[in-house]
């Protein structure tokens, strides 16, 4: 009986020994699931983070990006409107040049007219004044003809007498 009753004991002893190493190892797995599942949501933190700040880097990029864009787009606007302004200036100034050459132009071909109407006023004043004097001229060649032709009929009335 005793060596049954020890024989109980152990088994006992060994019942106990095993629910006390069962306990352990729940108590482990349960840590170890603990531990994992703390491990787990620290790398899903992790992740997360990483991804939030790679989402912040990607929005800045596309927002440096936006403004680069819309800085080249209105360099390029500037450019265009600069260029624009010169051709206009320099057509208007083109066409400043002309209206000023014409304006020469003009001026000088009414001095050339005034000139011309000029010269034919004095050729035909030159042209007057000279028949004038040869008109003068043959009737004080006339009226000379005509006296010597009274004196000579005279002298000869008086020759005759």
């Amino acid at each position: 009986d005793l060596i049954r009753a020890t024989d109980a004991q152990k088994q006992e002893a060994k019942e106990e020994q095993r629910k006390l190493f069962l306990s352990a190892k729940q108590k482990m797995m349960k840590l170890r699931k603990d531990k994992e599942r703390e491990l787990f949501r620290e790398a899903q933190l992790r992740r997360e983070k990483i991804m939030n700040k790679l989402t912040i880097t990607q929005q800045e990029q596309t927002v440096s990006e936006e403004q680069r864009i819309t800085k080249a787009v209105a360099e390029q606007d500037a450019k265009q409107a600069q260029k624009q302004w010169e051709e206009e200036e320099r057509r208007a100034n083109m066409l400043k040049s002309i209206a000023a050459h014409r304006e020469v132009m003009r001026q000088e071909k009414e001095q050339r007219d005034k000139m011309a109407k000029q010269n034919t006023r004095e050729t035909l004043q030159a042209k007057k004044e000279a028949d004038r004097i040869f008109s003068e001229k043959q009737q004080l060649k006339a009226q000379k003809i005509k006296e010597d032709g009274r004196k000579i009929q005279d002298f000869n009335a008086t020759q005759m007498v």
